[in-house]
């Protein structure tokens, strides 16, 4: 296994994940402003999946909003705590360069090329912020439904939350989280491309 220096710092990780958890302490007045049920837009931050029309409900909130080109979509995030704009938009430009080192390794071990997928394939970038609420009665409760990703790969912090499953022969397998690393989903639009 080979590790990349990712120049993403410890500090700033710690920080992002601090301020991710200062937003949704916030009281529901600081944010309404970013509140919607409406799938359809990009920043917005939900209950659930697809509240209104679910039968069952998944305890989660979610932050979402998409941060490249980063200049076209700061002034959209939330405004509160005032350091969430800054330490995302530092945290989204490194983790954007680390995506972007990872999909040209893969293309050159597949060879496609370094910068295969530096085009149209990667222009989307998305950030979602999960939180999981406490709950009264844990047993009774979903974070998220069994699901893949769409996109090329997704780039997942796990915080300190041991809840990630993985299917794997028939078997669900509990991820552990590791401190400070990112674990790598490969999407829907990475397998269409390598096959």
């Amino acid at each position: 296994m080979q590790l990349i220096n990712h120049g993403i710092k410890d500090n700033l990780l710690d920080k992002v994940l601090n301020v991710a958890n200062e937003f949704f302490e916030l009281p529901s007045d600081d944010k309404a402003s970013v509140y919607s049920g409406n799938s359809m837009q990009s920043y917005r931050l939900h209950t659930s999946i697809d509240y209104m029309r679910e039968q069952v409900h998944y305890w989660r909130d979610v932050l979402r909003h998409p941060c490249h080109p980063l200049e076209e979509h700061i002034r959209f995030w939330p405004q509160k705590p005032p350091q969430y704009r800054d330490l995302v938009g530092s945290y989204s430009v490194e983790v954007r360069k680390l995506g972007l080192c990872l999909l040209d390794l893969i293309s050159e071990g597949l060879g496609l090329g370094s910068g295969f997928f530096g085009g149209e394939l990667s222009q989307v970038q998305i950030m979602a912020t999960n939180h999981y609420p406490l709950c009264p009665n844990p047993s009774l409760t979903l974070g998220l439904p069994k699901h893949s990703d769409v996109n090329l790969i997704t780039l997942l912090i796990q915080g300190e939350v041991s809840g990630l499953q993985v299917l794997k022969d028939g078997q669900l397998l509990t991820i552990q989280p590791v401190p400070h690393a990112f674990l790598v989903n490969i999407g829907h639009i990475l397998q269409i491309v390598i096959l």
